[in-house]
């Protein structure tokens, strides 16, 4: 989903690899500076708590910085759940956090995300 994240444009997605499903943001010419993305980071870390409140294995990715970050992480177990229930959370969770980070980078588009950020 393109998106302007402190006045500039980026990517946020999810995938799956392996047995996680990630939220990732892809900054192909890394425009975002290191304090906007410990920023977002920490706003997407309490977005995706709320989301997953209950739901099992989830925590935030390391800190890191590049092209294509992985931001946050939800461990699914291929042989206890099954498809149809794995891609119903998944669903519920690609929805959800979409919502919220709409909701979010309206704010920080404006300027005002170190408030937003607390």
């Amino acid at each position: 989903m393109p998106t302007t994240l402190f006045g500039k444009c980026v990517d946020v997605y999810f995938e799956f690899n392996y047995e996680h499903l990630l939220f990732k943001l892809a900054d192909q010419e890394q425009k975002l500076e290191r304090d906007e993305l410990t920023s977002l980071r920490k706003r997407v870390e309490l977005i995706c708590r709320q989301v997953s409140a209950n739901r099992g294995n989830h925590e935030p990715t390391k800190n890191k910085k590049g092209r294509f970050v992985s931001l946050y992480k939800w461990e699914f177990d291929f042989a206890k759940e099954g498809l149809a229930q794995m891609m119903d959370v998944a669903d519920r969770i690609v929805d959800e956090v979409y919502q919220e980070i709409r909701k979010w980078s309206k704010h920080v588009s404006k300027g005002d995300y170190k408030e937003q950020a607390k």
